[in-house]
């Protein structure tokens, strides 16, 4: 045995469902919304709530990192540029609330 080999560790993370739900809060490990080929296709970033956007796996373009990377482009395009100033006071707002 060599040197280092005899003080290397080995390092193994596995990503199963189980662990998924666990750390990741997922349904049953699951990612992305529950949707039949068949009967739909991913949602927008929209919701019911004025202003509120999402973005992630369970939001068009769906599932994978450069899939949920393009659903925030898509949130962040979708904000017009009257919107940010009040965005801005919203966060400097929640930014003095957490220092203080």
């Amino acid at each position: 045995i060599s040197f280092l080999a005899f003080f290397s560790t080995i390092h193994s993370q596995v990503g199963t469902p189980l662990t998924h739900q666990r750390f990741l809060r997922r349904h049953k490990g699951t990612y992305g919304p529950a949707i039949y080929a068949s009967e739909g296709s991913f949602p927008f970033p929209t919701t019911p709530v004025e202003g509120l956007l999402l973005c992630g796996d369970s939001c068009f373009p769906g599932i994978g990192v450069p899939a949920v990377a393009g659903s925030g482009i898509i949130a962040a395009n979708s904000i017009s540029l009257d919107t940010i100033v009040p965005q801005l006071k919203v966060l400097q707002q929640l930014k003095s609330r957490n220092s203080g």
